[in-house]
């Protein structure tokens, strides 16, 4: 896997980000209040809707996918 969207931005999202750390371009979350921030510093917090309009590339492609 080159890049990949983590879906959710919560204490598990810390972990997975200390293995893909290089690989994650954006997180996915459902909380408003997150959606727009950045987390470790450069990567955003989108919602589920902008995933759809901005990242579906993802969907479908085998360099790509959703953690």
């Amino acid at each position: 896997m080159e890049k990949c969207v983590l879906f959710g931005a919560g204490k598990i999202a810390s972990k997975i980000h200390e293995k893909y750390k290089e690989e994650i371009v954006a997180v996915i979350d459902n909380d408003p209040s997150k959606i727009g921030l950045y987390i470790w510093d450069d990567i955003p917090i989108i919602s589920l809707k902008d995933y759809k309009d901005d990242y579906s590339f993802f969907a479908n492609n085998d360099n790509y996918g959703i953690l």
